[in-house]
């Protein structure tokens, strides 16, 4: 009895050393004490109500409504930033309100408003939720924003789109690992940029070398192999690259034998090459005719296969002998692939895949019947008329000004009334005004935040610089060269861009 007795005492003992971890062991965020205690308790790279499992478990997360009604502030308040942080005002003057301590005190105001679980706007959105919060970078709404999340194959913000998927990734001031412009990533047979479209197929890519065509046509063995090797739509000496070349130039031997009918020259000098020269076409010469008959692109692997087979410059459907002359059913293969209906120059689809859809295909705007190039010229946003309507009217996706058939147009009166309401200038972007209509206001345009223009662009962006040693001045003169109410390396664009070096080594904003 005596030994049991001294058992329990012993365990009795040892358990009053026994303390309650303060939260949730790695691996799991719930309850309100683990989600308002600072701390990503399961290592997912969020916090307490930034991670949705606080958000689903918790009743701390989520929007506080006052028991009393309350003038709460705008969300966020940036009149006070204006106010307090722009050096000059829109007229170029100088702000007599301007107060580089108040400034401050308004960024830090802005942080406190987007933080407080509260829709001060009574817009239904509240804190990250709402646009006016996650606008503005140094509130960390963001979660996906740097080379190295942008390409971890996760997704860091949870919120249904990974790495180069996310908008955040894909349009990230500072990331790169989400361009696919270079020849090495336009040709890896991935969608670098999670726009789905890989490769060449990719309008992004369409400027690059390998795009343009793999190889310059410019060497003897180039000029003279069938293929078109730059992807300019011409084929050998048919190819202006290749025309200076001597292997191109006539001979002046008759195109009459087995040898000048299959060497993809004009000898004779007459325009026509090879089998496409009559003297072959028809020669008497057995031989002759086997080769021509041999190479002919009249069936359907011919008309299908990307080969110039009979040498006449013109690849399978864009061969006479394939979309007129051919078989039925290599006419027929040749006009479900044509572009050149009212209904296949209307219907959004690239038909004859040749890179071009509906009316950006000259096929439909140049070529085709009458009522298709009536067609294609009366959506053309092309006039000062077309061009402030409001309307997309080529419907590619583009409206007014946005469309660079309007913002780059040869009609003076279109340049001029696009310059005039773009949103454009450091005062424009800063204006609190959506000055082009197109429904992004300042910074949130790309006309301003990726201006090309260093002055139009430092409105959005503190670092912004023609160089690093720029960048660094500017993240160090302790002004807020972006009025934004964040200075210097407060500012998330000083913290996170790799040219600045003033910044150090410790935490950066949003980190």
């Amino acid at each position: 009895m005596l030994g049991v007795l001294t058992l329990v005492t012993a365990v009795a003992l040892a358990s009053c050393d026994f303390k309650r971890p303060p939260y949730a062991v790695l691996g799991h965020e719930i309850g309100d004490i683990n989600c308002h205690d600072g701390l990503d308790n399961d290592g997912d790279g969020l916090i307490d109500c930034e991670d949705p499992d606080c958000i689903y478990e918790s009743t701390w997360c989520g929007e506080f409504i006052p028991l009393v009604e309350e003038d709460y502030e705008p969300e966020p308040d940036l009149r006070l930033v204006r106010r307090y942080c722009r050096m000059k005002l829109p007229d170029g003057a100088d702000n007599p309100y301007y107060d580089i301590k108040k400034c401050k005190s308004a960024g830090k105001a802005i942080l406190a408003v987007c933080h407080d679980s509260i829709d001060n706007d009574f817009d239904g959105q509240f804190d990250c939720g709402d646009k006016g919060c996650s606008n503005i970078q140094e509130n960390c709404c963001a979660k996906e924003f740097t080379n190295e999340t942008c390409s971890d194959g996760i997704d860091n913000d949870q919120n249904g789109f990974t790495d180069c998927q996310d908008f955040s990734c894909r349009h990230g001031l500072y990331v790169t690992v989400c361009v696919e412009n270079t020849d090495a990533l336009c040709s890896d047979g991935i969608d670098n940029d999670g726009d789905g479209k890989t490769d060449c197929k990719d309008s992004n890519c369409q400027g690059t070398a390998y795009c343009k065509g793999k190889d310059p046509e410019n060497t003897d063995a180039k000029c003279s192999d069938g293929i078109d090797n730059d992807g300019d739509g011409r084929i050998d000496c048919v190819d202006k690259d290749c025309q200076a070349l001597d292997i191109c130039k006539p001979d002046g031997r008759a195109e009459d034998t087995l040898e000048t009918c299959s060497d993809w020259i004009d000898n004779d000098g007459n325009g026509y090459r090879d089998c496409a020269d009559n003297s072959c076409r028809y020669s008497k010469d057995p031989a002759i005719l086997e080769y021509c008959a041999s190479v002919a692109e009249n069936t359907l692997e011919k008309c299908s296969d990307g080969i110039d087979n009979d040498g006449n410059g013109y690849v399978d459907c864009n061969d006479y002998s394939c979309k007129r002359d051919g078989p039925p059913e290599v006419v027929q293969y040749c006009a479900n692939l044509s572009e050149s209906t009212l209904e296949a120059c209307s219907d959004g689809i690239d038909n004859d895949g040749n890179g071009y859809t509906d009316c950006d295909d000259y096929s439909c705007k140049r070529d085709g019947p009458p009522e298709v190039v009536e067609y294609c010229a009366s959506i053309s946003e092309t006039t000062l008329e077309k061009c402030s309507d409001g309307i997309d009217n080529d419907g590619n996706g583009y409206t007014d000004c946005e469309d660079w058939s309007c913002s780059k147009s040869t009609d003076k009166d279109v340049l001029a009334y696009c310059e005039s309401i773009g949103e454009n200038t450091f005062e424009k972007c800063s204006d609190g005004i959506d000055n082009d209509g197109n429904g992004y206001i300042d910074c949130a345009d790309w006309s301003c935040s990726r201006a090309e223009k260093v002055e139009v662009r430092r409105a959005c962006q503190e670092s912004a610089a023609d160089d690093p040693a720029g960048a660094d001045e500017a993240c160090s003169n302790g002004l807020d060269d972006d009025a934004d109410g964040f200075i210097d390396c407060d500012d998330w664009d000083c913290s996170h861009n790799p040219d600045v070096t003033v910044c150090g080594n410790g935490p950066r904003v949003c980190e």
